[in-house]
């Protein structure tokens, strides 16, 4: 629970919208929330849960943007591959986010489909990985 300063820091959405920083909370209390920690701080987090139709999901993935394009998203996503329980793990990402896009393509992640509306203008793009086997 002592992360939950430094994610809600980190996030800038947080800073705004106290439904986002409850949503860290319970995450965190939850163990479902994962911290990266580069330089003796939290570097970026990732949020994994069944919120998806009860399917394995990345709900959430944060990096600070000062240590962006360093490999920490693709570590926290391969510890998420690790610890998954499942078979299969799925996450989303809005159209415009294509660093994020090109992250998921690079671990082999598959678009799965699209859902209008949740972001106007923005298409949430869902995809998933079939994983070898569950851990």
């Amino acid at each position: 629970m002592s992360d939950t300063p430094r994610l809600t820091e980190l996030d800038i959405v947080a800073h705004s919208n106290s439904s986002r920083a409850d949503y860290i909370t319970k995450a965190v209390s939850a163990d479902e929330a994962w911290v990266y920690i580069a330089d003796d701080c939290i570097a970026g987090y990732a949020v994994i849960n069944r919120s998806f139709f009860s399917r394995v999901t990345i709900e959430m993935l944060l990096i600070d943007t000062k240590h962006r394009r360093s490999g920490i998203g693709t570590m926290l996503l391969r510890h998420l591959e690790e610890i998954c329980d499942s078979d299969e793990l799925w996450t989303s990402t809005n159209l415009s986010n294509t660093p994020m896009q090109r992250l998921l393509m690079k671990l082999e992640y598959e678009m799965a489909g699209f859902v209008n509306n949740l972001d106007p203008g923005d298409p949430e793009l869902v995809f998933y990985k079939k994983l070898s086997m569950p851990r």
